[in-house]
């Protein structure tokens, strides 16, 4: 009979054996669990944890008018920006990989820059229709393109 903590170490191994995720801001059981496993067993999973892939789009970072549009749960541009970063960087690590699928922000080229300098994570960018600011800011993506195709080349990804 294994014990209460090898049991969750297995149950994080094999979760993380799938190296393709989504990168959902809603918080959810399954989010709240894993996130208080991994902060538990963070100092054991360390050397067990692959870099990530994640795909997201649509943030709209400072982007008053999105919180309206999309009935989003925020008070104000500033609440709504800070609770994504947080939000962002407590999934993706710095070694992880993210595709952004446009509409990253819509605000001055400052802001999106302290924004951007911000998030974990190496960003690509494949453009959405709202990416002016983000083209001046493009020295914090890996690169920013019109179409991209990924072939992931890993046997544990299904």
């Amino acid at each position: 009979m294994i014990g209460f903590e090898t049991f969750i170490l297995i149950f994080f191994i094999l979760l993380n054996t799938l190296t393709i995720h989504s990168l959902d801001l809603s918080t959810g059981i399954i989010f709240s669990t894993i996130q208080k496993i991994t902060q538990t067993y963070s100092c054991q999973l360390m050397v067990l944890c692959k870099p990530m892939i994640f795909f997201t789009s649509d943030h709209h970072f400072g982007h008053k008018k999105i919180i309206e549009y999309s009935n989003r749960p925020f008070a104000s541009v500033e609440e709504m920006d800070e609770c994504m970063i947080q939000a962002w960087n407590a999934k993706v690590k710095p070694e992880d990989t993210v595709y952004h699928l446009g509409d990253v922000g819509l605000t001055s080229v400052p802001k999106l820059k302290s924004i951007l300098n911000r998030l974990h994570g190496e960003i690509f960018l494949i453009r959405g229709n709202h990416e002016t600011t983000a083209e001046d800011c493009k020295s914090r993506f890996g690169w920013i393109r019109d179409y991209f195709e990924l072939v992931v080349d890993d046997p544990d990804a299904f």
